[in-house]
């Protein structure tokens, strides 16, 4: 195959929110905890990805203020 070839029958990937992905994977309590810290404009986007990477859900800080972002016109994730 030829990069022409390759680069023809490139398939794109799904937009899909890390943030979101990781929620589903959380029990009931834990989700309610992670949306009530995301909704929260004090808490710190910087410790939340801190403290999701210490748990195991490698994420960063830019993700979550993507994901904080999905209701403005500013550059938001597209999850509901």
């Amino acid at each position: 195959m030829t990069l022409l070839d390759d680069l023809e029958n490139v398939s794109r990937k799904k937009a899909s929110c890390s943030v979101a992905e990781i929620i589903k994977t959380l029990n009931a309590q834990e989700a309610k905890a992670l949306n009530k810290a995301l909704d929260d404009p004090d808490s710190s986007p910087t410790n939340l990805a801190k403290i999701l990477t210490k748990n195991g859900y490698n994420i960063s800080r830019q993700t979550i203020t993507r994901h904080r972002n999905r209701y403005t016109n500013a550059e938001g994730c597209k999850c509901p």
